[in-house]
């Protein structure tokens, strides 16, 4: 006797119906639930915002009236100018490791291989913080690339904003593959040698 084969019901696809309506509970849920938690939790921070800059804002009140405007402009103005003398002295000794390491050197003109140390300013001609800008060659604006290519120093060229940058400093560029060789335990320079012989002959007079 013939086995019957057995059947399985085949699965009803939804209907485009219930496609559309799950859709819409979706947007529904995204609506009611998911929008309004992230509103409220973007009020939330701002409130906290808020409320920092206006304790911060009582402070400052606060120690205006305790040492007068004067002396607090005065007292900004003396931090303004620490800041920007540490951040020129930063920017000044990583162009000097640069140069000690062969990376860059000194040079006459300004070309396409060219760093330059400068400094912006205003219209009315005052130094624009932190009185000190470094930069290649290929950084400054092509407009302006023409204009200095060839100068010697010191060159300046106006700025968009109706002021000016001065170039005082030029280096070029050394291509790695012209760069000093780095100094290694294997090839030590000179004078270490030396103070190793030095150390060396000590030890031996003390024996």
């Amino acid at each position: 006797m013939a086995k019957k084969k057995q059947t399985f019901p085949t699965p009803k696809k939804a209907s485009a119906g219930a496609n559309a309506r799950t859709a819409l509970e979706r947007l529904n849920d995204l609506e009611t639930q998911v929008i309004p938690n992230f509103l409220k939790g973007v009020n939330e921070a701002f409130g906290n915002v808020d409320a920092n800059f206006t304790g911060l804002k009582e402070q400052v009140d606060a120690l205006v009236r305790l040492l007068g405007e004067e002396q607090v402009a005065a007292t900004i103005t003396e931090m303004h100018a620490e800041q920007d003398e540490a951040q020129r002295d930063g920017m000044a000794e990583k162009l000097k490791g640069y140069v000690d390491r062969g990376a860059l050197k000194p040079a006459e003109e300004i070309g396409e291989r060219s760093f330059v140390v400068g400094c912006e300013k205003d219209k009315e001609g005052n130094v624009l913080r932190p009185g000190r800008v470094q930069l290649a060659y290929t950084s400054i604006k092509p407009e302006y690339q023409e204009k200095v290519k060839g100068q010697k120093i010191p060159v300046s060229f106006p700025t968009a904003e109706g002021g000016s940058f001065e170039i005082t400093e030029v280096y070029e560029i050394v291509p790695a593959a012209e760069q000093p060789k780095a100094e290694t335990p294997e090839n030590p320079p000179a004078e270490a040698t030396d103070a190793q012989a030095a150390a060396v002959e000590q030890a031996q007079a003390q024996e």
